[in-house]
């Protein structure tokens, strides 16, 4: 198989199996399968997966495609025989269907995470597109930032920006907060809750213990 469009369309063309005994005769009426060889990538191929043989010993594998935007190879077993594919991919990511508040520019992070934090601290957050299987499609510079579920003192001026691919939050008071993204019609994932709280007080450094003298005998 090959293939040089998004992960939401087929393959370029049908795949064709042949299935032959030691003596070159094509052998009709066995099932053949199909799958991710397990050796390489990390999707699911989907499509049409199991095809019995004509007489010819052909099967013809249509449509087959991949959720991944890695380079994969694929797997074609009958009667406990197999044969693999030359490697395909990568493939493109597919159409962005939503944005997530993540922490990483280019797409290797995570959504962020409920986490507490001390007054003053900042966390950047990305707007980051996914497709339909969780593939890294953009960080688009036209996202828009806000806030939601805001208590305490925490305020939208807290945001360094309110459009753009990336925005900082800084909360100057206690309280907590999401943050959330928006880009068009896409759906859209919130951060985790934001909490920020006093800095507990600095103990000084110091000099060494004094401790009261006992006392002594008189004459």
């Amino acid at each position: 198989p090959s293939s040089s469009l998004s992960v939401d369309q087929p393959f370029d063309s049908p795949t064709i199996i042949g299935a032959y005994d030691v003596s070159g005769n094509p052998i009709g009426g066995i099932t053949i399968t199909a799958d991710r060889d397990p050796t390489t990538g990390t999707g699911i191929i989907r499509g049409t997966l199991s095809v019995v043989t004509d007489s010819s010993g052909q099967s013809t594998f249509s449509p087959l495609a991949y959720d991944k935007t890695d380079i994969f190879r694929v797997r074609f077993t009958a009667n406990g025989k197999t044969v693999v594919s030359d490697p395909v991919g990568p493939l493109l990511p597919g159409t962005p269907t939503c944005i997530r508040v993540e922490n990483s520019a280019n797409g290797s992070g995570v959504i962020i995470p409920t986490q507490t934090l001390n007054v003053g601290n900042s966390i950047t957050a990305f707007g980051i597109l996914r497709d339909q299987f969780g593939n890294f499609a953009g960080n688009p510079a036209d996202t828009t930032w806000f806030l939601e579920s805001v208590t305490g003192g925490i305020k939208d001026s807290d945001l360094s920006q309110s459009i753009g691919a990336s925005t900082v939050l800084t909360g100057h008071n206690p309280g907590t907060a999401t943050i959330r993204a928006t880009n068009g019609q896409l759906s859209s994932i919130a951060s985790g809750v934001v909490t920020y709280v006093d800095a507990p007080p600095s103990i000084p450094g110091g000099g060494g213990f004094i401790g009261g003298g006992g006392s002594g005998g008189g004459g």
